[in-house]
Parts: C-alpha cells; structure tokens; sequence
C-alpha cells in the first residue's frame, strides 16, 4: 500500500509502505528525506523528515512513481534550434521553440529529468530566432513578389 507524503519544499510524493523508515530524495529540492510511518487516515498527508546527517549511500531510491521520470530531448532541441537557420527551414525553429517551452514545463513539474535544462534553452531561443527571421524572409519574399515594380521580364 503507497501514501503520501509532503517535502518542507511543498512537493508532494506517493511512497510505498515499504520505504518507511529508509530515506528517499524530493524530486523537486533532491533533499534527502526520511519516510514516516503511514498515516492511520488513508488519505492524510504525512510530512517528512528531514535527516538530521546524510547517513547511507549516494544512490537513495526515488518515491514511487516519480523515478520514472521522461528523458529531457535537450539535443534534439538544440539541434532543432540550429537546422531552423538553414535557409528556408524557418519552421523547423518553430518546433524547438514549441518542444523547449513543452520540455522545460515538464522539467519544472518534476516529469522530465532538469539535468537538460541549460542546453533546452539554447536550443529554445535559437527556435525562436530562427521562427522570427523565418518569418521576416516570408514577408520580404512575398513583399518582392507582390510589388508593382518587381521585374518580371518586360
């Protein structure tokens, strides 16, 4: 049977019965935290302890659930972000500016593993510049394209 569990961060966690007592790190904070015993109340919110020395091993287990979480796409959207300079590849910057803001969402809310953080946004302003002069190349092309005085031949 899990319960719930709340970090001094505010981050909410579901634990198995079977971390009580052993300690587990805050997906938001990655404090270390001990487990209490569950709550007589099934849908009651334990608090969590803070140990008072970071007694075991570096590698703790993750509450249930939230150890699974996504691998970031921090080099796809760099590379995203880049190929969007190619001329004419405008729109392709558009969809590592949308895949970062989606990323760094997910990574802010625990989802997504944050170690991709720094290169997500690289790669997310870089989609936003290219989308915006991807853009700008539209109008100027179609501004010469409709103009009266546009040579088209004779």
């Amino acid at each position: 049977m899990s319960f719930v569990i709340q970090c001094p961060c505010g981050q909410l966690m579901t634990v198995d019965d079977s971390y009580v007592g052993r300690e587990v790190i805050c997906v938001k904070c990655h404090q270390r935290l001990r487990v209490p015993q569950a709550p007589a109340d099934a849908g009651a919110v334990v608090r969590a302890e803070v140990p008072r020395s970071s007694m075991g091993s570096d590698a703790l287990p993750e509450a249930a659930g939230v150890g699974h979480r996504l691998p970031h796409r921090a080099s796809l959207v760099l590379v995203l972000g880049l190929l969007g300079f190619i001329p004419c590849c405008g729109f392709v910057g558009a969809i590592a500016w949308v895949f970062g803001v989606s990323d760094i969402k997910k990574m802010h809310s625990g989802e997504m593993d944050p170690s991709g953080e720094g290169v997500t946004n690289v790669g997310k302003i870089l989609g936003m510049l290219a989308a915006l002069l991807w853009v700008i190349e539209v109008i100027v092309f179609l501004g010469f394209q409709l103009s009266p005085y546009s040579h088209r031949g004779f």
